[in-house]
């Protein structure tokens, strides 16, 4: 979770996320801007902007690949992240330096059995940043 736009930027370089959840009403640079930069880059996050008072019109030509309008339900906002995760995820395997899977096709995981992997563990913080979201 990112306090404003510059960083969100920040946070997004060191995570290389694949799926971003994306207020359009933020501090310092606003959600446009943010989503402009966010697909500058080598691994664009899949982009979900949230907000009361945009048009959802402006979030989609910025960058976004899909807005939701504040107050949301929040199995909603899950259910669009996890469907984006899938998408983007099974395109992305190849990832960053530090998330491409191992030899055998498995994403490498830290050593010792019941480790989550990188990309699990983001998945789940998405959630769980997601289920801290007020309706």
């Amino acid at each position: 979770m990112a306090r404003d736009g510059e960083e969100a930027l920040e946070r997004a370089a060191a995570l290389h996320p694949v799926v971003v959840v994306l207020d359009i009403n933020m501090p310092k640079l606003d959600g446009y801007e943010v989503a402009r930069r966010l697909k500058r880059g080598a691994f664009p996050p899949w982009i979900i902007a949230v907000s009361a008072v945009s048009d959802p019109a402006l979030a989609l030509a910025a960058g976004c690949d899909a807005f939701m309008a504040k107050p949301f339900d929040l199995n909603a906002l899950l259910l669009a992240v996890a469907s984006a995760y899938r998408a983007v995820g099974a395109s992305r395997r190849a990832g960053p330096p530090h998330r491409r899977p191992s030899a055998g096709g498995r994403a490498a995981r830290p050593s010792g059995s019941g480790r989550r992997s990188a990309a699990q563990a983001e998945y789940l913080s998405v959630l769980a940043i997601a289920s801290q979201t007020r309706r």
